[in-house]
């Protein structure tokens, strides 16, 4: 009986892959070191190809037959790492002729592992006809943004019957002009309405219409996993019927946010909030007091100082907390971030922060060095986002004095939002620029 050694020092194929898989599980590698791993042998390049390199991008003029027989032709190449294509981003940006099968080339055979289809709509597009029983039957998670009156309906709801057997999230962008005013069997809600899928765990529907939403949403709660929600009574309605809620996003007034607060401590299950809060000008004095929350491990703040300042003193002292995001919108968050240090030198848990976008230049320099300080002696702080906003010609560097001292921080990205950051805007040694994307530049230390 003929044996097959493998030779000493040379790992299976599945222990190589499992490594890969750890490494790739850094959201941080630069891209140039991902594609130097698919040189290390074929299962390697097979393996990265299939989980990693899978999202196709284009506009209706690339999306068409004639073009995806270029792009078939392309992977067949054997050092084209795009062959599982998994993710399909469509955009049309205006009017169609033609017929639908010429120009969604949207087939089973094309498309065999497609499961995410996200499909821009800002043009009319009438051919619905074009999806039939080759229409891919594999796509878990589908995504609408309708920006226009498209007079597409009939194409939605053929895409929405097609998917009906594997679809577990949807999430539809319906603005103004493509909303109906009344209910009718018709219409894209009326049809919503009655659109019945047993597995789904995330919905998002994004309408002028509340009492549509609200309507849509019935029926639905037990099984989702995942809720975005934008009109405040709809949400605190809704919370305490989704038996399963893991991720919520929403937007809360001001004077709601304690009832709020109430109902997500009563989910153990809900670990990941993203809350926008509207300033309430009827609300005079504000909130005064407010609990902690109990079992989020991972909180996004959008909005209104003032809150948000509450919020972030009142978990200071969480223990499972361990990502935080403070986003700016219309609110400075010039107010916050003094508040953002008293929170780092309380917590000992926090692995991600993100600040964005700070008023670097006209920040006093003791609250900018102060927090510096407090993010360098952060015990588990691991990974740093920081907005940087230019609002003068002042050059101000405080924010970076104290990093490079931090022992638990393993990458800092810095966000231009509204300039390039220049030589001085970044960490000290050891930690240099691993690369630049957009107005986003990645720096991790050496040792």
């Amino acid at each position: 009986m003929n044996t097959l050694i493998r030779p000493r020092g040379i790992l299976p194929q599945y222990v190589i892959n499992s490594i890969i898989e750890e490494v790739l599980q850094n959201k941080n590698l630069p891209i140039k070191y991902i594609m130097s791993l698919l040189s290390i042998n074929k299962g390697v390049f097979k393996y990265i190809s299939k989980y990693y390199y899978n999202t196709l991008r284009m506009g209706q003029d690339k999306f068409t037959v004639e073009f995806m027989k270029i792009v078939e032709t392309h992977i067949k190449n054997e050092y084209c790492p795009l062959k599982f294509i998994r993710k399909l981003v469509i955009g049309f940006s205006r009017d169609i002729p033609g017929n639908g099968k010429q120009l969604l080339p949207l087939t089973k055979t094309r498309f065999p592992h497609l499961t995410t289809l996200f499909l821009v709509l800002n043009r009319p597009i009438r051919q619905y006809k074009s999806i039939d029983t080759t229409f891919p039957t594999t796509i878990t998670d589908l995504t609408l943004d309708l920006r226009y009156d498209s007079g597409s309906t009939e194409y939605i709801v053929a895409i929405l019957e097609s998917v009906k057997p594997s679809i577990k999230s949807l999430s539809l962008f319906l603005k103004e002009s493509e909303v109906p005013l009344y209910f009718s069997k018709t219409s894209l809600h009326g049809y919503l309405q009655s659109y019945q899928v047993g597995q789904l765990t995330k919905l998002y529907i994004n309408t002028i219409d509340k009492l549509k939403e609200k309507v849509i949403f019935c029926n639905r709660y037990k099984t989702l996993t995942s809720l975005s929600l934008k009109d405040t009574e709809l949400s605190l309605e809704s919370i305490p019927k989704c038996e399963n809620l893991q991720y919520l996003k929403i937007t809360c007034q001001e004077r709601d946010i304690i009832t709020l607060i109430t109902l997500i401590n009563q989910k153990s299950s809900i670990r990941e909030l993203v809350l926008t809060i509207n300033q309430d000008y009827y609300l005079y004095y504000g909130i005064k007091t407010m609990e902690p929350f109990m079992f989020i491990m991972d909180l996004q703040l959008i909005g209104h100082t003032n809150s948000i300042r509450k919020i972030i003193n009142y978990n200071s002292k969480s223990s499972i907390l361990t990502s935080l995001s403070i986003i700016k919108r219309e609110y400075s968050l010039y107010d916050v971030i003094e508040t953002i240090g008293t929170f780092l030198d309380k917590n000992t848990s926090l692995k991600n922060l993100v600040i964005d976008a700070i008023e670097h230049n006209i920040l006093p320099d003791q609250i900018l060095k102060s927090l510096s300080q407090s993010i360098s002696k952060h015990p588990t702080l691991q990974s740093l986002t920081l907005g940087i906003e230019k609002q003068n010609d002042v050059v101000k560097t405080y924010l970076f004095d104290h990093l490079h001292q931090s022992k638990s921080l393993s990458v800092i990205k810095v966000k231009s939002t509204t300039y390039q950051p220049g030589d001085s805007m970044k960490p000290k040694h050891p930690f240099v620029k691993i690369e630049s994307l957009g107005n986003i530049t990645t720096y991790m230390p050496t040792k």
